[in-house]
């Protein structure tokens, strides 16, 4: 069965929660785990490297079972009992099986789901270059050459400045490496993993000219500013045609910035000026919407930084959330939420539907949908949800946030 309640949290933008109960008659199905966190299928065969060690866990919801035992043929250890979670190695290079067992404590009944282990010990052998191989300024696309050998090879990349890459060649940009003059020194890490699970990793360095300093603020208190879906607004949430923006240049970089440019985003021409001193604020009219301004500074050395800001004018987004009917659902069933009221909401908002049973979260650019399906795939047993104010059992929730 479903019931639902509806809440809208007091902020720059409206959200609606709904709360789905599933029931089943008895638990009749069987028991569901992880390995390293990628759910596992029953029967089905994993390939794992020699000498891994594997994290099992339990994803059985667990409403009247107890906890589940584990048995691994040709694992280390060879069983455990009463674990949701247990960490297993495989030693030896061939077959193996791992095997989870689960008892409802109601009825006595036993269940039990396995896959078959495929243990290998044959390693890729990562290797990589990236063009150029000068010395060039942090904005640069760098581009990074997989030269790896191996099968059924997966990536992961990381760039030395906190931000990585799961691509075979990636490209990435230096541009968090701030100065005036002088150059900035990365290691860059690639990880590749074979289709046996087993991984081998390559270093390099790299030297980038450091680049300036883009960062600017907002002079108007009546404007919010923050991140957005990842990216720096400038949020004016009010219904009007038209608002000018105030902006104050907060660059680390100022006394040797040479020169700026901003685009718009909204039509107009651009905007070029050598200098941008603390004190000035520069004025941009703009009309309702969300709008994309980029901005270019340059340095002394010779190297340009780029940016991109969102600016939004718009009221408090509105929208509704409701589930029709009064239905029962049995997994796996869909069920269908309605959205509505959103159609005076401004361009540039986004809908993001999330429901906490493990699925993909959904996002949507104005227009909203009309409707949104919902498969659920598994049973609610044991889950709780909350809509804030009160705490549901053996439920999931569905929530709809509007920015």
């Amino acid at each position: 069965m479903h019931n639902w309640s509806f809440f809208i949290v007091s902020r720059f933008l409206a959200i609606i929660v709904l709360l789905i109960v599933l029931h089943t008659e008895v638990f009749a199905q069987r028991p569901t785990f992880t390995i390293n966190g990628t759910p596992a299928v029953h029967n089905s065969t994993v390939n794992v490297c020699q000498g891994v060690r594997l994290t099992f866990a339990n994803t059985t919801p667990i409403f009247n079972i107890e906890a589940p035992r584990w048995r691994f043929q040709n694992g280390t250890p060879a069983a455990s009992g009463g674990a949701y979670t247990i960490i297993s190695r495989f030693d030896s290079v061939g077959s193996a099986k791992a095997v989870i067992i689960t008892t409802d404590i109601n009825t006595g009944r036993i269940d039990s789901s396995w896959v078959f282990l495929n243990v290998t010990n044959v390693y890729p052998v990562a290797a990589f270059d990236y063009n150029p191989a000068t010395v060039e300024c942090g904005s640069f696309d760098f581009r990074f050459n997989d030269q790896s050998t191996g099968n059924g090879l997966r990536y992961r990349w990381l760039f030395g400045d906190g931000r990585t890459s799961n691509l075979q060649n990636p490209t990435h940009r230096y541009d968090s490496a701030i100065g005036s003059t002088g150059t900035t020194n990365y290691t860059i890490t690639q990880i590749v993993t074979n289709s046996g699970g087993c991984s081998d990793t390559a270093t390099r360095n790299i030297t980038v000219r450091n680049v300036p300093d883009i960062r600017f603020g907002s002079a108007d208190p009546l404007v919010g500013f923050g991140p957005f879906n990842g990216v720096l607004t400038f949020r004016f949430c009010n219904n009007v045609p038209s608002y000018t923006f105030s902006f104050r240049n907060q660059s680390s970089t100022i006394s040797t910035n040479t020169g700026y440019t901003i685009k718009w985003g909204d039509g107009t021409p651009d905007t070029s000026f050598s200098a941008w001193p603390a004190t000035e604020i520069i004025r941009h009219t703009y009309p309702i919407g969300n709008h994309t301004m980029t901005v270019d500074v340059t340095g002394s050395n010779g190297c340009t930084n780029t940016r991109r800001y969102n600016v939004f004018i718009g009221s408090t987004p509105a929208g509704g959330f409701a589930s029709p009917g009064n239905a029962e659902l049995c997994a796996p069933d869909t069920l269908q939420f309605v959205i509505s009221n959103t159609s005076n909401n401004p361009p540039g908002t986004v809908y993001t539907v999330t429901v906490n049973d493990g699925s993909p979260i959904k996002i949507f650019n104005h227009p909203a949908p009309s409707t949104v399906d919902h498969v659920f795939e598994r049973s609610s047993c044991g889950i709780t949800s909350s809509n804030g104010p009160n705490t549901f059992s053996n439920s999931f929730f569905a929530l709809l946030d509007i920015e």
